[in-house]
């Protein structure tokens, strides 16, 4: 039978250490025949943790039938892998308040946009028999309440007078809004026997990404706010790998794991230290969540017409509330604008000290 203890994965430990103040990262992994919830920990207890816990609790009950170990048909194995891939995404699929964006699959084939449909099953299952590790990234827009971080009801906070004012008028306790999670679906090398292998290559592949990502950019001459923020998560990458005692044979891509280990500790540590308080604390970052819910909003507005209404004039009501100590409109280009001047103004970065860390 396979093993019963949650292990200490590093590929979902690395992942999760990326969560960002402003950016909700979830993190599913299969584990005996179900998916386990691994990003909605104790760690974080808000209000909106809370309630995205409920939420993907209940998309990721799975109904079908259980494996039986010692199982020496591998198709039988990766048949039930996507059997169980299948049954979350129906979940999605039939809840009217939950919507699926972008799907990234990770797999043999390298890295690319994918539907759910008979080809990426094809190309999980293809992976699973030939014992690799496939990872799922998706976005969902999910309705969750506004964090207590970001609006304060103690009397003492200059939010709780808008709050009371709020509550009044659209008869909730707080403020909903739809929110972009990053979720992450990580599969693990399964055993005839049951045991369940989770190596470093799908992170191999996520950091191949993030690297490209950015030399495209560099080489068109383009450093903006979503560089930076990349090239920050790979800076946390890189962090985690240089404070654990990681083996080198568990990441088949040598290059890229050497290349990490060969950056300078206290230049990575400069370096993160100056961007980690720009991305989780400064007020850019802030009116880059204010964007992203902005957008979020009008995905929904132009893809989901059925969408109630009076749900999309609270949520708009707030965002505008939430612009106002910027002096700023609910003008996505507007906003855009303000963060890249504030941007130049605040992060001491340059391209070459980009190049001279991933090149």
């Amino acid at each position: 039978m396979s093993f019963c203890a949650i292990p200490n994965f590093d590929a979902l430990e690395i992942v999760h250490s990326q969560a960002q103040k402003y950016l909700i990262q979830n993190i599913l992994y299969y584990h005996n025949g179900e998916f386990r919830n691994y990003g909605c920990s104790d760690r974080d207890n808000s209000i909106e943790s809370q309630e995205l816990r409920k939420v993907i609790s209940h998309m990721t009950v799975y109904r079908g039938t259980c494996l039986d170990f010692p199982c020496f048909n591998q198709t039988t194995i990766a048949n039930h892998v996507i059997g169980v891939i299948d049954s979350f995404f129906k979940s999605i699929n039939t809840d009217s308040e939950i919507f699926l964006d972008n799907i990234t699959l990770y797999c043999l084939s390298g890295v690319k946009s994918v539907e759910w449909d008979e080809s990426s099953k094809k190309e999980i299952r293809d992976a699973i028999l030939a014992d690799k590790a496939p990872l799922l990234k998706m976005d969902l827009y999910v309705a969750l309440p506004y964090n207590e971080n970001i609006l304060s009801e103690y009397r003492s906070s200059e939010d709780s007078v808008f709050l009371e004012t709020f509550r009044e008028e659209w008869g909730i306790v707080r403020p909903w809004r739809y929110v972009n999670v990053r979720n992450w679906i990580y599969l693990p090398r399964i055993t005839v026997y049951g045991d369940e292998i989770y190596d470093l290559e799908v992170l191999g592949e996520y950091t191949r990404g993030i690297i490209s990502q950015i030399k495209k950019d560099l080489f068109r001459g383009v450093l903006n706010y979503d560089v930076i923020r990349k090239f920050y998560t790979y800076l946390r990458t890189v962090f985690y790998f240089s404070d654990k005692d990681i083996q080198p044979r568990r990441f088949q891509d040598q290059i890229t794991f050497h290349k990490m280990r060969e950056c300078k500790e206290d230049k990575v540590l400069k370096m993160l230290r100056n961007l980690q308080r720009f991305f989780e604390e400064s007020p850019v970052s802030f009116v880059y969540s204010v964007l992203c819910d902005l957008r979020a909003q009008n995905h929904i507005k132009e893809v989901y017409s059925h969408i109630d209404p009076g749900f999309l004039q609270q949520f708009q009501q707030i965002i505008e509330y939430l612009l106002e100590e910027h002096g700023l409109s609910c003008d996505i280009n507007v906003i855009e604008k303000y963060i890249e001047s504030r941007l130049k103004e605040e992060i001491v970065i340059t391209s070459e000290d980009i190049k001279n860390t991933i090149f």
